[in-house]
């Protein structure tokens, strides 16, 4: 699942005129796989959809009004009464025409032997019953009912249905995949059937299926909200945000006011980067739903993501009266306490609601928090802890092992290809190339980026960097990249150039009057591309005290991709630095000294101006005053990288020799990083 924070809802019935189950897909989302007892929300009598979340909060389950414990034996005594009664009993009981045509083309017929196989009308019947307790959250009254229902009548797809969406509700992925399937098989005219297979495949992270699967729905029923509503996520989690904002649209029109259409739009947006736009999607969702403590908890989230700490406060207030006991709330009190300057105060407080109880993905934010609060309330064993709980939490989630194997292989091969980064090996048709400006995560890029993009002439690309674009370009062309950069031709070149500046341009229509500057800082490893495509290509290398980089790389909660999943643990993150560095050490040697500047993140702390202007030399640009006020800039804009509420504070040492305060911890990797530590000349 990528970086997953969509719900998903599955459906029980195959029409509207039947009640629909929602539920909470607990294992795969929260960790739970046992049905919701205390419940709050009726089942609705339309289907329900899928709603998006920010990676920072995660949605509480829509759960089912619990009904007293003498109506589910009512319910039980029914099932146990239609197994042996004649056909007439069931007369009371609503069957639609299309579940009971679905029946009939199943081979369910009449038979006079009432004790063993039940009628047509009594299996429809038997099963609506089962269905009835099962949204009681009794599962295991219901499911010998599915069971021998699919026993019986082999081609009764709703029996098929209902044993696929017990599989889901107990984490079962590919048994559930193998009921709907089946389902389908004997049906394929019931949307829902299809949703659910859709949901399920989403689940196992097999997207383009699962898309597959909600297109089936809705040529079957154009506007079924969970289909639009589940697409939808799929997209995001594809990163195929376009699509998804055409489909949430269509969801909009189908259902005017939609919560789920606001939630997902937030979503898509906040994915994008663009968290003010989402704060309005999510306002706009707040005055239709002002009790809904899932959409307060997003918004406090997205407030404090902004640096709009009042604001956030404002939401606060209003959770903690809703809901004062919600692990969640207390999460967020101990994070604003934290922005407050009261790291001690915070600590307790996400102590507190970890104690009390959070699913992992949740668990994983407040760990975080628990540990930047520790750090700067000088608790840095307990903070080691708390960064070491989450990062474990994170790992188990994803398939880091895998993942980062496949990002030192990539490195691995970039030492074949070093030799592209020389002028002499590249075009030099290139009128105006781009100043790339690279380093080793956590090095403090954000701030010098910010300060340079306040310059009027200067445009950053906030690491939006097209070469992302066009490696994965390359690697679904080519493949085998890096090794296929030696098989590019001119014309291949060109084109790729072409996409560079085409993308550049829907950031800056301007961009001809200033200069680009492409900052991504692992695309340092990536020079061999960036050089084959700008001959003339010069690069800004931000540099800081290894044992710092390290330290905050894992301290530091990324969206994970190949590279940043090995930063959840620290001998990966040290491993990772010394290739990476080594690399750039063995690039360097084809380059000019005139092609790039290397700085130091702590000579920029301790003399600003006189490291700004050094970098401003290299660009060819004079000092603007308008740098001055990179600060107020940047509280104005969104910035999208993991330093957003370190670069819009005051500049400050408190980050330099952060790795003295943690000797004992990153003594395993004191070895590996001594090399660079003396290359740069930081004291040992």
């Amino acid at each position: 699942m990528v970086n997953s924070f969509n719900l998903r809802r599955f459906l029980y019935n195959d029409n509207d005129e039947l009640p629909a189950m929602i539920n909470w897909i607990k294992k795969l989302f929260a960790g739970d796989t046992k049905p919701a007892k205390d419940t709050t929300a009726k089942a609705t009598d339309k289907p329900q959809s899928a709603h998006g979340q920010s990676n920072e909060t995660e949605r509480d389950s829509p759960k089912l009004q619990a009904e007293p414990s003498s109506d589910i034996e009512k319910a039980t005594d029914a099932i146990s009464q239609t197994q042996t009664h004649t056909a007439a009993n069931a007369q009371d009981t609503d069957i639609s025409g299309a579940e009971k045509s679905s029946a009939e083309k199943g081979g369910i017929e009449n038979n006079s032997d009432e004790a063993t196989t039940p009628s047509l009308e009594t299996a429809l019947a038997e099963i609506e019953k089962a269905k009835d307790v099962h949204r009681q959250g009794r599962i295991d009254i219901a499911l010998p009912v599915y069971q021998r229902l699919q026993q019986q009548f082999p081609q009764f797809a709703d029996a098929w249905h209902m044993l696929g969406i017990v599989a889901l509700q107990e984490g079962d992925l590919s048994k559930a995949k193998h009921w709907f399937e089946g389902a389908i098989e004997r049906d394929a005219k019931v949307a829902n059937y299809h949703v659910n297979l859709g949901i399920c495949l989403a689940g196992m992270s097999q997207l383009e299926p699962a898309l597959v699967c909600f297109d089936a729905a809705l040529n079957l029923e154009p506007d079924n909200e969970s289909a639009l509503a589940n697409s939808a996520s799929a997209y995001l989690d594809a990163f195929q945000f376009d699509n998804a904002k055409q489909v949430i649209a269509k969801l909009k029109q189908v259902v005017p006011n939609s919560i789920d259409g606001y939630r997902l739009m937030s979503s898509v947006l906040l994915a994008e980067k663009n968290t003010l736009a989402a704060i309005d999607e999510l306002e706009s969702a707040y005055a239709i739903e002002p009790s809904s403590i899932d959409l307060l908890l997003q918004l406090i989230s997205c407030y404090e993501l902004q640096n709009n700490v009042a604001k956030a406060n404002q939401y606060l207030q209003k959770a903690v009266s809703l809901q004062p006991g919600n692990p969640k709330v207390i999460m967020f009190q101990g994070i604003l306490l934290r922005r407050q300057g009261e790291p001690e105060k915070a600590s307790k407080t996400l102590a507190k609601a970890l104690k009390y109880g959070l699913d992992e993905q949740t668990a994983i934010e407040a760990n975080h928090q628990l540990g930047l609060a520790c750090d700067e309330s000088a608790q840095y064993p307990q903070a080691f802890t708390a960064f070491t709980q989450s990062n474990q939490l994170m790992s188990r989630m994803t398939r880091a092992a895998e993942q980062g194997d496949n990002y030192f292989a990539m490195l691995a091969d970039y030492k074949q290809v070093t030799n592209l980064v020389s002028q002499d090996n590249a075009h030099t048709d290139d009128t105006s190339a781009p100043i790339f400006f690279v380093a080793f995560p956590r090095s403090g890029t954000t701030l010098m980026e910010q300060v340079l993009k306040a310059h009027p002439s200067i445009a950053t690309t906030d690491e939006r960097s097209p070469i992302t674009l066009i490696i994965n370009q390359i690697s679904n062309e080519f493949g085998d990249y890096p090794a296929s950069l030696t098989r590019l031709t001119d014309d291949d070149k060109q084109r790729f150039r072409s996409m560079f500046w085409q993308h550049v341009k829907s950031l800056y229509a301007d961009i001809e009057q200033r200069q680009l500057i492409d900052k991504l800082p692992l695309n340092i490893v990536h020079l061999p591309l960036i050089r084959s495509l700008f001959s003339q290509a010069k690069f800004i290398v931000a540099v800081r005290d290894p044992r710092d980089v390290v330290l905050s790389c894992f301290m530091q909660k990324f969206d994970l991709n190949a590279a940043m999943v090995n930063f959840l643990d620290l001998n990966k993150a040290a491993d990772m630095y010394q290739q990476v560095m080594t690399l750039w050490q063995d690039y360097k040697q084809q380059l000019s000294t005139d092609d790039y500047i290397e700085y130091r993140y702590e000579d920029l702390v301790t003399d600003f101006n006189g490291t700004v202007e050094q970098v401003l030399a290299f660009t060819g640009l004079d000092w603007h005053d308008d740098m001055q006020q990179y600060r107020q800039k940047a509280l104005a804009r969104n910035i999208a990288t993991p330093s957003y509420r370190d670069v819009t504070n005051k500049i400050s040492d408190k980050a330099v020799a952060r790795h003295k305060n943690y000797e004992q911890q990153l003594a395993p990797v004191a070895d590996t990083l001594k090399p660079f530590i003396e290359l740069y000349g930081y004291q040992p």
